[in-house]
């Protein structure tokens, strides 16, 4: 996936939308998505050959608080997945 930082909240859904019109697939629709962080506004597509592509605003966060969530979340997620098999 690449993922590119909005400037602004109404940033995210014209970028979704050239997308759209360049010929991308609906893959998530604008919107906030609180299971990654209260704040996380996004939007998601797949270009015509198939790469996922993210437009997104972390409202309210610095650069490095942003970097240090979304580490903290990659930790997260490579645990649980670590786990599963000794959870069965």
């Amino acid at each position: 996936m690449v993922a590119f930082d909005a400037r602004s909240q109404k940033q995210v859904p014209r970028l979704f939308a050239a997308g759209l019109a360049a010929g991308g697939f609906d893959e998530g629709q604008p919107g906030f998505r609180d299971i990654y962080y209260a704040h996380f506004f996004v939007s998601y597509l797949l270009d015509p050959q198939g790469n996922k592509i993210a437009f997104f605003l972390m409202i309210g966060m610095s650069l490095g608080e942003m970097i240090s969530k979304v580490l903290t979340m990659q930790k997260n997620l490579l645990r649980t997945f670590l786990l599963l098999p000794l959870a069965r």
